[in-house]
């Protein structure tokens, strides 16, 4: 959802560890889905998402530069950027 890489980002300033913070974005949540054995690594014959971003992935104004799903590349652009 839109809000959970800020609401990472509270958990790490009140002291979570910034490994757990994105571990509870990614990891965590693909198990409790029943999907971790799918998609909790990026490995061969496992589904997944790859990102690029332009700062620390636990910083709020940290923007996605790059995003790939399932392999080919997905425009980020939106109205919001242009506004």
């Amino acid at each position: 959802s839109r809000p959970l890489p800020s609401e990472a980002a509270m958990a790490v300033s009140f002291g979570l560890l910034v490994v757990a913070a994105l571990e509870a974005v990614m990891t965590n949540g693909a198990e409790i889905l029943g999907l971790g054995e799918d998609i909790e690594a990026l490995e061969p014959g496992k589904l997944g998402n790859v990102i690029a971003i332009d700062g620390n992935p636990v910083q709020i104004q940290t923007e996605v530069t790059k995003l790939f799903t399932l392999g080919p590349a997905v425009a980020t652009d939106n109205k919001h950027k242009s506004l």
